[in-house]
């Protein structure tokens, strides 16, 4: 919505915007009170979010909290809470751009260094399992299209 806006704002600089480059907002108001909803459900539950798909990751492989032979659960659970306040601030803020060309581009940059790939991928496929369990279908309909743009970017 921010970056929208501010290509609307660009774009129509010095003459008035027409009715179709101002759908955008329309449909956002439209949703609005699901993604008010969706982010401070996220918000709220977080703390239980977070342990949950540290559980549901050692299930899918025990070697995900390992790097080098070091233990670094720590530092994925702050990964995991940082992508997750991303993910909900991307709903709320219905800025899929943004998340893409900003902190997705940077945090891309970190994993593809130190080749945590396939903690990546097989992150973003357990969060949509857990994240479900404490949302509706509209609230995970938003989410899921969050957790798509993560997986795509971060390959």
């Amino acid at each position: 919505m921010l970056t929208q806006l501010a290509r609307l704002s660009i774009e129509t600089d010095g003459r008035y915007a027409s009715d179709s480059e101002l759908d955008f907002i329309e449909d956002y108001c439209e949703t609005l009170e699901t993604r008010i909803n969706t982010y401070e459900k996220i918000r709220d539950t977080a703390v239980e979010i977070i342990p949950r798909m540290e559980v549901e990751k050692k299930k899918a492989d025990p070697t995900l909290f390992q790097l080098a032979g070091k233990d670094v659960t720590e530092r994925c659970q702050s990964d995991l809470k940082r992508g997750l306040r991303y993910a909900a601030t991307a709903v709320l803020f219905s800025d899929l751009d943004y998340l893409r060309e900003n902190p997705l581009l940077w945090y891309r940059t970190i994993v593809h260094s130190f080749g945590f790939d396939r903690d990546v991928d097989k992150t973003y496929a357990i969060f949509p399992a857990v994240v479900k369990d404490y949302l509706n279908e509209e609230e995970m309909a938003l989410m899921s299209s969050v957790f798509q743009v993560y997986r795509s970017v971060l390959k």
